[in-house]
């Protein structure tokens, strides 16, 4: 039959000022992004093949990623 783990909860965070420049209506935007937060490592597959490795997890989430990025409005 069809075996299920445990659910997946993941935390994302974003965070990001806009400042205007000055010019024209320009702006400057930083953003910085934080995925998986919290660093859970929780499985996304269980090997369901017999042997040794029976019903262990085979694949996990990914880890915890941060990423910025940089905007110009004009």
């Amino acid at each position: 039959g069809a075996r299920e783990g445990p659910a997946i909860a993941s935390l994302d965070l974003r965070f990001e000022k806009t400042s205007p420049l000055g010019w024209r209506g320009a702006s400057l935007g930083l953003r910085v992004d934080v995925l998986n937060a919290t660093n859970e490592g929780a499985p996304l597959s269980i090997n369901g093949t017999s042997g040794t490795q029976f019903g262990r997890p085979s694949n996990y989430t990914d880890p915890r990623m941060v990423r910025a990025g940089l905007r110009v409005v004009f």
